[in-house]
């Protein structure tokens, strides 16, 4: 029955991204289809889920039936879709021919993939309730969620404030709707969870860059992400880090493909994909904020107001419906998050106008970066590497390259804004957060870092 829920999480989100794929065509990677609906069906199933929970309680028979009667929707609407069978063709220089770099550069991904899930492996039989926040915070949360079925508004009543029951619910919902399949509380489906979304992270990063550069620039980011310090231990804590950081990657590659392909309704997927990033994590509404200032200046820069206010138009079209969601939870049934709650504006004045909280934020910051992303393949050999192989911006990436610089700038300078104003004490605030704050934001960075550079295929060839 796991399996069978699965494979209904799949069907649906496959579903709506054949409703959404521009119709002249599918871009040519199933790999990057795979995942994009798996973050999109684990979204929808999670919504439905807890929503259905919360109204009207739940067993296997009636989640199945909502669930398949959202299929036959979704194929329905497919059918008289009728899209056309010929595929948006790559560049030629994006095509690789067969030759030993790339050979070697391949075995090399897939012998870091195939390392780092033993790795993930260990981590998760080690500790396979996850971690504190996972105890505490997700996991609880999602036998809440499926133990007080139709009494779930109980929860948000009594759960205890160091559990912030304020938090999103979708891994938690999602891990209780495999519950509800299965008929029992079981560790192994928050272990897979956390494994789907940890290294579907890392294939969505690499097949993204397949279409959006080449199969080479692909594999050596998925290189890095995955040798990146802290990034399979943090996966296998089986807390909403990694997941929030697959849907805020999601969206950025779809707004990528979207400048690449020129094709408008790229931009509601990538308005669910925001909005499941609100549904995952606190984070995500600020990285909603971001994306869309981010977005209309990058586009009124290059293509005008008019062309802004429509492409946006179509972003907020497939976040709408989300976000409704999103608001009702927050307004109707989520408690005041811990940084607002016994805070006046006095209180946010004073410590923002206090020195000393800009330099142990700024000291911070240095030292997360120095331990946990300059070590390895961190950000020396990344710098070392740019400058050995150059430097290669296409016009095509122009937008987008702008859009991701300005969505990073403004998500830190919210990290920074929370950090100021946070009740708790600011260093351990800072030594507990900051890091996974940071690697949130990592594969969007690498995704910009390897779509500038040039390919090994270039450097050699100029």
């Amino acid at each position: 029955m796991f399996l069978l829920s699965l494979l209904m999480l799949f069907l649906i989100g496959i579903l709506i991204i054949g409703i959404f794929w521009p119709k002249e065509g599918a871009i040519c990677n199933l790999g990057l289809k795979f995942w994009l609906a798996f973050g999109i069906g684990s979204g929808v199933t999670s919504i439905m889920y807890f929503f259905h929970n919360l109204f009207w309680g739940s067993n296997f028979k009636s989640v199945i039936i909502s669930e398949a009667f959202l299929l036959v929707i979704l194929i329905i609407i497919l059918f008289f879709k009728k899209p056309k069978l010929n595929i948006l063709h790559r560049k030629k220089e994006d095509v690789l021919p067969k030759n030993a770099l790339s050979r070697i550069i391949s075995i090399s991904f897939y012998t870091t993939a195939c390392s780092s899930f033993m790795a993930f492996l260990i981590f998760s039989l080690k500790d396979p309730h996850g971690n504190w926040d996972a105890w505490f915070i997700w996991n609880i949360h999602a036998r809440f969620i499926y133990r007080l079925n139709s009494h779930l508004i109980d929860f948000f009543q009594s759960c205890p404030d160091w559990s912030h029951p304020d938090y999103p619910p979708l891994i938690s919902a999602t891990v209780a709707r495999c519950w509800q399949y299965i008929g029992h509380e079981q560790l192994i489906q928050s272990i897979i969870i956390a494994t789907l979304f940890t290294f579907g992270l890392v294939f969505l990063l690499s097949s993204s860059l397949s279409v959006l550069k080449n199969k080479n620039q692909g594999y050596l980011a998925g290189m890095v992400m995955l040798s990146t310090f802290i990034f399979i231990k943090q996966g296998a804590t089986q807390c909403a880090d990694i997941p929030i950081a697959f849907f805020f990657l999601s969206t950025i590659v779809l707004l990528s493909l979207k400048d690449k392909f020129n094709k408008n309704s790229l931009l509601i997927l990538a308005g669910i994909t925001a909005g499941m990033s609100a549904w995952c994590k606190n984070e995500g509404m600020l990285f909603i904020i971001s994306i869309f200032i981010a977005r209309f200046i990058a586009i009124l820069i290059e293509k005008g107001f008019k062309i802004a206010v429509k492409e946006l138009a179509l972003f907020f079209a497939g976040l709408f419906p989300v976000l409704i969601w999103i608001i009702y939870f927050k307004t109707q049934l989520a408690p005041v998050n811990d940084i607002f709650l016994n805070q006046g504006i006095g209180d946010f004045i004073s410590k923002i106008l206090t020195p000393e909280r800009y330099a142990e934020i700024f000291s911070q910051f240095i030292i997360v970066i120095k331990n946990y992303f300059g070590r390895l393949t961190g950000l020396p050999l990344l710098v070392i590497y740019a400058l050995l192989i150059g430097i290669n911006v296409r016009k095509e990436y122009k937008t987008n390259i702008i859009t991701i610089i300005i969505t990073l700038c403004l998500m830190i300078m919210g990290y920074v804004g929370i950090y100021l104003i946070t009740p708790h004490d600011l260093h351990w605030h800072l030594s507990t957060s900051l890091y996974r704050l940071l690697l949130q934001l990592w594969p969007c960075l690498l995704l910009l870092y390897f779509m500038v550079i040039k390919t090994p295929e270039e450097t050699l060839g100029g």
